[in-house]
């Protein structure tokens, strides 16, 4: 894991909490979108980094459970926000990860998405979905 990505983690993870605005949008359409959930610049410059320095292979490809191999991945799952964000909208005090993927593509001057549909199963209530965009 890189230096100090845990700390930074752990401090915009304390900054970042959902709005009554947040849960009722949620509630209602069963998606919420938030814009810069990391905190601050220096924890997506590290955790960014890191990801493709951490074993990231090749070009539009995908990763199933990358976490356990790629450190960067693995404090951002456990040190982020996201845990504390998905439990506040499923009103419940903790979450687990069930599992976990990578969907990349590396910087393109013609860019294009990386997988040209994905449509998640259909989940019980109780589970939430978190993407993660890092752009």
């Amino acid at each position: 894991e890189p230096p100090g990505l845990a700390e930074e983690l752990r401090l915009g993870a304390s900054l970042r909490t959902l709005g009554a605005e947040d849960l009722r949008r949620f509630d209602d359409d069963g998606i919420l979108e938030l814009q810069s959930v990391l905190g601050s610049s220096r924890a997506r410059r590290l955790l960014v980094d890191a990801v493709w320095q951490g074993g990231i292979p090749g070009r539009n490809a995908s990763l199933l459970n990358p976490w356990v191999t790629n450190g960067a991945l693995r404090a951002l799952l456990r040190d982020g926000p996201f845990g504390a964000l998905a439990a506040a909208v499923l009103k419940v005090d903790s979450v687990r990860i069930v599992n976990s993927a990578v969907f990349f593509k590396e910087g393109s001057p013609n860019p294009g998405p990386s997988n040209l549909w994905h449509i998640d199963d259909d989940y019980p209530r109780d589970v939430v979905t978190v993407w993660i965009a890092l752009t």
